[in-house]
């Protein structure tokens, strides 16, 4: 499943001024679409640094 939300991105991001959400786990998954807003907005976060990798845009 594919979900763009849209949050303030780390700087090491590549378009400062959005970053999608990213759910690694399933039960992050299962909280975004089953849970009240009020939990599942804290989902709403950067990844934290160590697990961002940068890959090389194909010409």
């Amino acid at each position: 499943m594919c979900n763009f939300y849209n949050i303030t991105s780390n700087q090491e991001a590549i378009h400062f001024t959005a970053m999608q959400v990213i759910l690694r786990r399933q039960e992050d998954l299962d909280t975004w679409l089953q849970a009240p807003w009020a939990e599942a907005k804290d989902l709403q976060r950067p990844l934290p640094k160590e697990q961002l990798v940068l890959l090389p845009v194909a010409p």
